[in-house]
């Protein structure tokens, strides 16, 4: 069964939408969600706001199951 997190995602993906997100503390924006090799739920996303210990922007493959705060809003991607 797909998490609500996963299927937020799902949707808003699809109608074009930010997916603002916390991943262990930082802000992250969403952009494909997926699974990992041992079918955890997964989503690509986007470091920014000077939250990252490297150069910005940033992508990490992250685990859905510690992504937090999970919203959709409208603005570019």
């Amino acid at each position: 069964m797909l998490s609500a997190n996963y299927l937020l995602l799902c949707d808003a993906i699809l109608a074009e939408q930010q997916v603002l997100c916390v991943y262990e503390g930082r802000y992250r924006c969403a952009y494909i969600t997926g699974t990992r090799k041992r079918g955890e739920e997964a989503v690509l996303a986007r470091q920014f706001g000077r939250e990252s210990s490297s150069p910005l922007p940033q992508w990490r493959c992250l685990k859905l199951a510690n992504v937090s705060d999970a919203h959709a809003r409208n603005g570019r991607r």
